[in-house]
């Protein structure tokens, strides 16, 4: 896939959170991209971690710093307790990363929540 996903977390929650947050994905989404997790310090049991040194409560600047160490243009942004409920179609994810990509948008923004 043309894309990754970053979970932002923090130390605190990871340990209550990435758990389901595996559970959901591998179960809804089992061919997902790479993963990668926003932790300060911690490392996560299913993903890799990316640390960044910014508290939590500077969450923009931390959000920043995290896409500055991933290698993709596209990066789907995932806040910890954000939970997969239905069947992902990869293929409609895979055009719309290929979409931004392609228009060069910097973001676009999705509430899928009923």
């Amino acid at each position: 896939m043309s894309f990754k996903i970053l979970v932002m977390s923090c130390d605190r929650y990871a340990k209550h959170t990435s758990e389901l947050f595996h559970h959901c994905i591998e179960k809804y989404w089992s061919n997902h991209p790479q993963v990668y997790y926003c932790l300060e310090t911690s490392n996560n049991p299913y993903y890799e971690p990316i640390h960044s040194n910014y508290s939590v409560d500077k969450w923009s600047l931390r959000l920043v710093d995290a896409l500055k160490q991933i290698d993709s243009k596209v990066v789907l942004i995932c806040p910890d307790d954000t939970f997969f409920r239905e069947q992902v179609d990869s293929e409609i994810i895979e055009k719309l990363s290929n979409y931004i990509d392609d228009k060069q948008y910097d973001s676009i923004n999705s509430d899928c929540a009923e």
